[in-house]
């Protein structure tokens, strides 16, 4: 018998990040575990930015500048796929309607976008509730919403136990920083000026793409106990989350993350699409607000990281909060409800 395909829709820059395929990558983990075979179709930035997915063993169709995209894609699924996956912010309903003709089912991952979309299914780990995508999909597409459904490597609930049993309130000997992959508005060059004098007894570990594009200015900022770690693959991460006492991040998929870890963390937002994330964490006490990019956010980081450091009972409790919201076996609830 045939295995089902899935083909994936995803691209990675050093100007979108790295997250969009992260997440593909999950989702594709989980189905491939479950017989199903992969194809990924991507732009030609996204291997350089993702080295991870050719890692991965999943079969990879990198794309040209197509006109009639849909046909590039259903000549790449061999003229049929059981499952389509959209994950991009420059593709919506044009490009779903056309690849009808190929996709017997269509999943679209998305971020409160407010695009419109042809689909049968959708997830949003951020969003609040299904309703926010009224009108904006088709009456029978199953909108899947919340943290229950996000999206992560296996690698990171394999960490968990050994991740938990560490949030016992021990003092901050490690802090990790990851602001993306890419981090094209160099937030990272900015907590680092917040870390100044604050965490001078604790190791700092960045960590981002060799594509980043601010890359020299970080290592410009790099002092004492600060390293850089670059292009590292999901087990390293998730091994630098479970070892880290401290996190300060954007709130995108990392966020996530972190949280199945019970790693206690402080977000910087850094793009509309993630500041539903970043709602949700905040209101479970799940994470603590960081706030804008302004020219009063190193001083009011280094505020929050002083209080951190100082209070175990908060952090323990930020521990105990994101590990609640979110256990890291999303894929298994998406494969389970829309597969």
């Amino acid at each position: 018998m045939t295995a089902p395909l899935a083909f994936f829709r995803c691209d990675a820059s050093p100007t979108i990040g790295a997250g969009h395929v992260t997440r593909c990558l999950a989702l594709a983990e989980a189905l491939s575990e479950a017989g199903w075979d992969i194809i990924f179709a991507v732009g030609p930035e996204t291997m350089p930015t993702v080295p991870e997915l050719a890692a991965s063993g999943f079969k990879v169709r990198v794309l040209g500048d197509a006109i009639h995209e849909s046909e590039v894609l259903r000549a790449g699924a061999s003229g049929y796929a059981d499952l389509l996956v959209v994950d991009h912010y420059q593709r919506s309903t044009a490009l779903e309607q056309a690849c009808r003709s190929f996709a017997r089912k269509i999943l679209v991952l998305d971020d409160a976008t407010g695009r419109d979309h042809d689909c049968d299914a959708l997830i949003d780990a951020a969003a609040t509730g299904p309703e926010i995508y009224a009108g904006h999909v088709p009456a029978h597409a199953q909108v899947l919403t919340g943290p229950a459904y996000a999206l992560m490597r296996r690698c990171f609930v394999l960490h968990r136990a050994a991740a938990l049993a560490r949030r016992d309130g021990r003092p901050v000997k490690e802090i990790l920083v990851s602001c993306g992959a890419t981090d094209p508005m160099n937030a990272t060059s900015l907590v680092l000026d917040g870390l100044d004098d604050v965490a001078r007894n604790v190791a700092v570990t960045v960590v981002l793409s060799s594509r980043a594009p601010q890359l020299d200015a970080v290592r410009s900022r790099l002092r004492g106990n600060m390293r850089l770690l670059l292009d590292a693959d999901n087990m390293t991460m998730a091994d630098l989350m479970t070892k880290a006492d401290l996190a300060i991040g954007a709130p995108g998929a990392s966020a996530y993350e972190r949280a199945v870890l019970g790693l206690p963390s402080i977000l910087v937002t850094l793009a509309d699409n993630q500041r539903g994330i970043a709602r949700l964490m905040v209101e479970a006490g799940a994470a603590v607000d960081g706030g804008a990019l302004d020219d009063e956010f190193a001083a009011r980081l280094r505020g929050i990281i002083e209080r951190l450091l100082a209070d175990s009972g908060v952090r323990t409790r930020l521990a105990q909060a994101a590990s609640a919201l979110i256990d890291g076996r999303g894929a298994m609830m998406v494969l389970r409800a829309v597969c």
